[in-house]
């Protein structure tokens, strides 16, 4: 429903900024000429670029409207008080704390950016190991490339990965553990999402063990890895407290942001049985 109300603004916003600029321009000179209409040309380009900007401020105001009411939907409130602005949305779902944020990045050179939402619960206790959960094998990648290196995620000892059927299990865990994790409710809920849900920093450990590996083989191609990935090192490591969900661009609907948060509900809850039996 925003989204066609974005459409209908811009629709007619455009045609209408453009046929102020041209026709106070004298460009339509052939059908109507400045003097005819109200003010200089002046006036009829400001008239234009408020225009768009009325229609820019309308567009973001209701992007954050929509974006409130997708979060009251399914319990989580603002966190901020932006009128035009997407801020955290917190709560608390299946007893869980969630906290849903939103972030862009650059795209470097080329001027464009993209934007993420992750969705994030913090453990009733902290465990010992990281983990990458899956539908799909493919989701998560066989390999990892760093500089001039690729390294098969497979060749990496520290590294389980574990499938079952169609879902996969990766981390630094045991096998057992890992196998556990695939809850029915937790393979329904992969189903309905399209990225991994993770447990701990995943990134951090697949870098740790690259670097193992890199210092084990060698090699000029391992070399540049190496170095890449101790740079890319920050901060301590610590014993795993959060589960999180990410994916591109933002939740279309109440159910996308449902579906999101019930992944990160489901694996929480399985982190947590699996350590206890552990």
């Amino acid at each position: 429903m925003v989204r066609s109300a974005e459409v209908a603004i811009w629709v007619v916003t455009i045609p209408v900024a453009v046929a102020l600029v041209v026709t106070y321009t004298g460009v339509a000179a052939a059908v109507v000429t400045p003097s005819q209409l109200p003010g200089g040309p002046t006036v009829g380009i400001g008239a234009s670029v408020a225009l768009v900007v009325i229609a820019v401020v309308t567009t973001q105001y209701w992007r954050a409207r929509s974006w409130r009411a997708m979060g009251r939907s399914v319990g989580l409130e603002p966190t901020g008080r932006n009128p035009l602005g997407r801020s955290d949305l917190e709560g608390v779902v299946d007893d869980r704390p969630i906290r849903v944020s939103t972030y862009s990045t650059s795209g470097g050179g080329s001027g464009s950016s993209d934007r993420y939402t992750t969705v994030t619960t913090e453990l009733d206790h902290p465990v010992e190991w990281t983990a990458m959960l899956a539908s799909q094998l493919g989701v998560t990648g066989d390999t990892v490339d760093v500089g001039e290196a690729e390294t098969n995620l497979s060749d990496l000892e520290s590294i389980v990965s574990v499938t079952v059927d169609d879902y996969v299990v990766r981390g630094d865990l045991p096998a057992e553990t890992a196998r556990a994790l695939l809850t029915p409710r937790v393979r329904d809920a992969l189903d309905r999402v399209y990225t991994p849900v993770s447990v701990g920093d995943v990134e951090r450990t697949i870098t740790d063990a690259v670097l193992d590996s890199a210092s084990d083989n060698g090699g000029v191609g391992h070399a540049v890895a190496s170095g890449l990935l101790d740079a890319a090192q920050d901060g301590d490591e610590g014993p795993t407290t959060e589960v999180t969900h990410r994916d591109e661009g933002t939740p279309v609907d109440a159910a996308d942001l449902r579906r999101r948060t019930e992944a990160v509900v489901a694996v929480t809850i399985a982190v947590e049985l699996a350590d206890e039996r552990a």
